[in-house]
């Protein structure tokens, strides 16, 4: 009997696993599960419902494939996905290597390359293919009797009767379908001005691409020719696009993707508690594979470990000695990444002034400084002079705020003639990240943090202005901001790493999208 090996669009897979279940889906720590949720039901499944000798699970790397040098513009403007999926994609490839199974990937090519590849040495060892995948681009693939799509979600296999169904073309002309067709999603051209059916009646009549501009003097209409010799480099470019690569590989050993890992969920199972994976938790404990007492160990580890890293954990210090303050910004360098924030009388940076600003640049502390706090009693504070060469000194390094431009007014107006240079805004991260989500500080650290910040109206009383809060309450409130700034600010990073959307972090696209119209438009709105 035929062997058979499965292989998954990993990440094609993630996303539509994402999509179909209800998006609300979280543990009791607000962290979203549904993409996670999706992935262990779809093990499972593999595990009863189907028999495959060999699994492989292809990714994309980071960086631009091969087609970016084919056209720039491939894939280019693509919508980010929502911070809820990024935050559990990591987690997902990291249960795949956990339980025993492995990835495929290459630098240079995409995961649909990885599965060509693997198809082709499938069938050149007899091999049936099982591509688990609801990506039109892999219907080229489709070769009955040998290679068939499989929808997860939907539970449907595809073969070249479905293909024809669907496209109203055969597999095998899929790639010119979609060279004359196009597709919009992914920046691919096409031909302008001829639509499915317009592709589906040239490719019945003439077969092939190659075919129709072989006999392009008998296509009629005459308008239909000449969109068609208009488009010709252009469409040969799509197809070049849309191609395949099924040599990216010199050799593939099946005998490291085997199928066969007995209770793979056992790798993952602090994990599986962590993030409620209720579901595979009650039938592992029904088929006696963990026994009451393990499960509870392991509920009893995990709440520790979540008790252990909840909220955020630093030590706020306050800064009022200048020699101290000197030593403290004396670790600093061009390069050090430093969250800044500033402490005002009010909002309006014409009437009201500096009373006082934070900084952090570690994970383990973040100092307050204050320069204007006026009530009776009030302790010792940095003088003006030492506090203008304080800030200036921090400026020197890359300096990241939580829509900084409100602290840059009330900074400028206290030196004076700075000219002070940006960095990074968390909040602008924040926005290209997830545009519809809530974008105050406070807000971001409960949902990406699970941290709920000191609340202004619990610091400075009614009538009053933060100029009347004690330095110590000060310091608590303000340096919480600078920390919680330059927290946002890495895991952002990371999200954008992962968006493969890094470039947008770098300080002249951020300011060039700051001064836009807009970003500026939405900032009035908020």
């Amino acid at each position: 009997m035929s062997k058979t090996v499965t292989v998954i669009d990993t990440f094609g897979f993630f996303f539509r696993s994402f999509y179909a279940l209800p998006q609300h889906l979280k543990n009791r720590d607000g962290f979203p599960t549904g993409l996670l949720t999706g992935f262990t039901n779809f093990i499972s499944s593999l595990q009863k419902q189907h028999e495959s000798d060999y699994i492989v699970f292809a990714i994309d790397t980071k960086g631009d494939s091969f087609r970016s040098q084919i056209d720039p513009n491939y894939k280019a403007h693509r919508t980010p996905p929502p911070a809820e999926l990024l935050m559990q994609l990591p987690i997902a490839i990291e249960w795949i290597d956990k339980m025993g199974y492995k990835t495929l990937g290459q630098v240079g090519y995409e995961a649909d390359d990885m599965i060509a590849t693997v198809v082709r040495f499938a069938k050149a060892n007899g091999y049936n293919v099982r591509v688990v995948s609801h990506d039109k681009d892999l219907f080229q693939l489709i070769d009955d009797g040998k290679v068939v799509l499989v929808d997860a979600i939907k539970k449907q296999t595809m073969d070249e009767n479905a293909c024809f169904d669907k496209y109203g073309i055969h597999p095998k002309q899929f790639i010119d379908y979609q060279a004359i067709l196009g597709d919009s999603a992914d920046n691919i051209p096409g031909v302008k001005g001829i639509g499915k059916v317009g592709a589906q009646k040239l490719l019945a009549e003439y077969g092939s691409l190659d075919a129709i501009y072989a006999n392009i003097q008998s296509v009629k209409p005459a308008a239909l020719q000449k969109k068609l010799l208009e488009s010709k480099e252009i469409a040969y470019m799509s197809k070049e696009l849309v191609t395949l690569r099924d040599d990216v590989l010199e050799s593939f050993d099946f005998e490291e993707y085997k199928m066969d890992i007995e209770n793979p969920f056992l790798n993952i199972y602090d994990e599986l508690v962590k993030y409620e994976q209720n579901a595979i938790l009650r039938t592992l404990q029904a088929k006696n594979v963990v026994t009451p007492e393990a499960h509870q160990e392991s509920v009893k580890k995990v709440e520790a470990e979540v008790q252990k890293s909840k909220g955020v954990h630093f030590q706020s210090k306050l800064l009022t000695d200048a020699k101290e303050l000197d030593a403290v910004l004396a670790t600093l360098s061009r390069d050090s990444v430093v969250a800044f924030d500033t402490e005002t009388t009010g909002l309006d940076y014409e009437k009201d002034r500096l009373v006082g600003f934070s900084f952090c640049f570690n994970d383990a502390e973040a100092y307050y400084v204050p320069i204007a706090h006026f009530y009776l009693g009030v302790g010792v504070q940095i003088e003006e002079r030492a506090a203008k060469e304080a800030i200036r000194k921090i400026f020197g390094s890359l300096v990241v705020g939580h829509n900084i431009k409100f602290d840059l007014h009330f900074v400028m107006k206290f030196l004076g003639d700075a000219d002070l240079e940006i960095f990074a805004d968390s909040m602008i991260l924040a926005w290209l990240i997830n545009p519809e989500s809530a974008l105050s500080l406070d807000k971001l650290s409960e949902a990406l943090l699970g941290h709920t910040m000191i609340h202004y109206k619990d610091t400075v009383k009614k009538g009053e202005t933060f100029a009347s809060v004690a330095l110590e309450d000060a310091c608590r409130y303000g340096a919480e901001d600078a920390y919680v700034t330059l927290k946002l600010y890495y895991l952002f990073l990371e999200m954008l790493e992962l968006q493969e959307a890094s470039h947008l972090s770098k300080r002249q696209e951020m300011w060039s999208f700051l001064l836009s119209k807009r970003f500026l438009r939405w900032n009035k709105r908020a």
